[in-house]
């Protein structure tokens, strides 16, 4: 029985101007959950500049990925944006730490875009970026992890 390549199981998209929305709306709508989030407990948290820049680079980086012309590119050049998310993700939950501990979880979106579109050395970046994402906060407190 013949071996199928990745691409006839995993369908790819005609070209990258179909990858970017199906790839990134989904992170885009869930930071926009969190800032409403955020406007609806605790709106005084929404006056920190970090935070404020942090929902602007998120917007940024949405509306310069649809004008970029992608195909244009090589492939792997469009690994940029989900790298770019995954660092939005760590300073969103390094700044939201104390008031939403579960923002963390939107590193799935830009690690699952890293892993199934683009090769294994991606993999190992957003695997990484996964992890440090995870030690950021103990990174900028100087304190290691604690049980107690």
């Amino acid at each position: 029985m013949p071996s199928q390549s990745v691409e006839t199981i995993i369908p790819q998209p005609a070209d990258a101007r179909q990858i970017v929305p199906h790839a990134q709306l989904p992170f885009v709508g869930a930071v926009g959950f969190v800032f409403l989030i955020m406007m609806l407990s605790a709106s005084n948290v929404l006056t920190d500049p970090r935070l404020i820049g942090i929902f602007a680079a998120t917007g940024v980086v949405t509306v310069v990925e649809f004008l970029v012309p992608w195909h244009r590119y090589p492939h792997p050049w469009l690994a940029v944006i989900p790298i770019l998310d995954i660092v939005i993700v760590a300073l969103l939950r390094e700044t939201l730490f104390d008031y939403l501990t579960g923002v963390g979880v939107l590193i799935v979106f830009p690690v699952l875009w890293l892993s199934y579109m683009f090769s294994a050395k991606t993999l190992i970046i957003s695997v990484a970026g996964a992890f440090l994402v995870t030690l950021l906060p103990y990174v900028f407190s100087g304190d290691l992890p604690n049980s107690s």
